[in-house]
């Protein structure tokens, strides 16, 4: 994932959405790109290319030059660019309101008080609440009727749109279904995988939990078995086995866990035969806990 963007808006976005959160983890990964003004760049390219597929009703279209917004596509981007503008990008304020405008239209357009739903609006309407709450332009009273349509449901792709929708509510201040946001599914994962508009498959479904837990609740304890299972299931195969959309989100889920949890360690020792070594001090001007020791065995 972690070059420059380019292609679709769904490729284009799962290109840059991991460098907002795993820009830090880069050093030991991959020197060569771990410079953070050329991660800066590349984030930007992304960005820039994303507002190239906004179409003049605010959605995005999936390929630069298109005239028709896609709706998952449109809810992921937007999505990314929010998150790129609270890590201090600078996003024109005017392409996330167009885009949320269009969601709270097509809202307006494609609900049914009596059935959940139509076509792949059906599949992506619950992202586009998650979206809109995360914006400060959640719509509660749709958002319950949905909750209350899926009630009952034991569809993996269902399951992942109840979760994103009781997460909009809590974002909107109702905190009726917390335990439940607190307690995601840590059964085994399935092999479900879809292929549509919406790129669903069941590791999909806990990347991107772990994801929004993780914004919900930070490190808190309850989403420590949730990140074991994801990160065990990416580290079963190279990665040409998953989807773009697997291996993004759990990316991301996973690396706002790991930088979460490193503002939690104390300063540490580096100790050789169980005795701290003095005049060895962490390398500056790295985020890494890293020594450089010359001539050490």
């Amino acid at each position: 994932l972690i070059r420059y963007p380019y292609g679709c808006i769904e490729q284009t976005t799962s290109s840059t959405r991991p460098l907002l959160f795993v820009g830090k983890l880069l050093p030991a990964i991959d020197p060569e790109i771990a410079d953070q003004d050329k991660i800066d760049d590349m984030v930007m390219s992304g960005v820039k290319r994303i507002i190239s597929m906004q179409t003049p009703s605010g959605g995005f279209s999936y390929w630069p030059g298109g005239n028709d917004p896609t709706y998952w596509g449109t809810a992921y981007a937007t999505h990314m660019l929010i998150d790129a503008r609270e890590q201090g990008y600078d996003i024109a304020d005017e392409v996330i309101d167009d885009a949320t405008g269009y969601m709270l239209d097509q809202i307006d357009l494609n609900r049914n008080e009596n059935q959940y739903g139509y076509r792949n609006f059906r599949y992506s309407e619950p992202y586009f609440h998650y979206v809109l709450a995360r914006a400060g332009k959640a719509r509660k009273g749709r958002i319950l009727t949905l909750v209350g349509q899926l009630a009952n449901t034991t569809d993996g792709a269902d399951l992942e749109a109840v979760y994103l929708l009781k997460a909009s509510l809590f974002l909107a201040g109702d905190r009726r279904y917390e335990a439940d946001l607190r307690s995601p599914d840590i059964s085994p994962v399935k092999t479900d995988r879809r292929n549509n508009w919406w790129f669903y498959s069941d590791l999909r479904r806990r990347a991107f939990t772990l994801t929004v837990h993780q914004d919900l609740f930070g490190t808190d304890p309850s989403g420590e078995p949730l990140a074991q299972l994801v990160a065990a299931r990416l580290g079963r195969s190279n990665s040409r086995w998953y989807s773009t959309q697997e291996i993004v989100w759990g990316v991301t889920g996973l690396g706002k866990r790991v930088l979460d949890s490193s503002s939690n360690f104390k300063e540490p020792i580096l100790k050789g035969n169980g005795r701290g070594i003095d005049g060895i001090a962490p390398i500056a001007g790295t985020s890494d806990r890293t020594w450089q020791i010359a001539r050490a065995s």
